[in-house]
């Protein structure tokens, strides 16, 4: 069945009603105890002022209860959520925008993943770096990559030191560090292929590393989709399976076809793949680690 465009937009705006600001839930006993204003008695000073429940987010309070059951709490600020809604929807937006523009190179790439025919027939061509749909699945990925990461921390309890930063700004961050880790990847990538002469082996592997990439962030769309409306352990575990699974059948494949392309011995690919794939991971890992550690 082929999808519209009319049916696309219809799917976003779904989304992002999803995602709305929470509220807290006040005790049915306490019902109209609370509601529309409150009366503060002071133990100094026995004035009644009028005051409304927003004054008392996060700080103490003197309400007095009628029925002495339940004793007021401090209301807690609610996180807004709208962003995470947003963030989806952008993730969406890209992808539908390649799916409804470039179908047919989505396809490709998509097949490029599970067959290596396919895949020699897109090196062949030599343009993926250059083309409308690569960009608008890599960010799909780079965002649900985010998110996925900003849920792990959020709900292991790891960003005490950022409790005070708006969750969209750490997302921003998250994003930023993605992008930039990725563009330095690619230049040290290129450096050793211009120093070792293998122009033609490194862009196979990179070529593999990202169409990996647009498959891994088409598989986890759903997967943090699932997270953020149910919170729990489970879609967080599938979700890094997923990864771990895709990440050593792409540096597997993606070794293959550098050695056969390159020429070299294993024994220098192995060298290769620990400088330019397991070192950073291995220091970007232990970095964080280490200061949320310490924070």
């Amino acid at each position: 069945m082929r999808v519209t465009l009319a049916t696309i937009i219809g799917l976003l705006f779904f989304v992002s009603g999803l995602f709305q600001v929470g509220f807290p839930v006040i005790p049915q006993a306490m019902a109209g105890q609370l509601s529309g204003s409150d009366v503060v008695v002071s133990e100094n000073n026995s004035q009644e002022k009028e005051t409304t429940t927003q004054d008392f987010f996060n700080t103490p309070h003197n309400l007095v209860p009628r029925d002495k059951t339940y004793q007021p709490l401090p209301l807690s600020n609610q996180t807004d959520n709208t962003w995470i809604g947003l963030l989806l929807l952008m993730a969406l937006s890209f992808l539908a925008l390649a799916r409804f523009y470039f179908p047919g190179r989505v396809e490709q790439f998509l097949k490029a993943v599970l067959s290596k025919r396919f895949f020699y027939l897109l090196e062949r061509e030599s343009t993926l770096f250059r083309e409308t749909p690569a960009y608008l699945l890599f960010l799909n990925f780079l965002l649900v990559a985010t998110l996925l990461l900003y849920q792990t921390l959020s709900y292991f309890d790891l960003m005490d030191a950022w409790m005070h930063v708006h969750p969209a700004v750490i997302c921003a961050i998250i994003f930023c560090c993605l992008l930039v880790f990725y563009v330095v990847k690619i230049m040290a990538v290129m450096i050793l292929a211009w120093v070792f002469s293998t122009r033609r082996a490194t862009i196979i592997y990179l070529e593999n590393i990202f169409v990996f990439n647009f498959f891994t962030g088409l598989i986890l769309l759903p997967l943090v989709f699932y997270h953020a409306l149910n919170v729990d352990a489970y879609g967080l575990y599938i979700s890094w399976l997923v990864v771990i699974v895709a990440n050593v059948v792409k540096v597997f494949r993606g070794s293959l076809n550098g050695y056969k392309a390159s020429g070299f011995s294993v024994y220098y690919l192995f060298l290769y793949l620990c400088g330019v794939e397991i070192a950073p991971l291995l220091f970007i890992v232990k970095g964080v680690s280490a200061y949320l550690l310490n924070n």
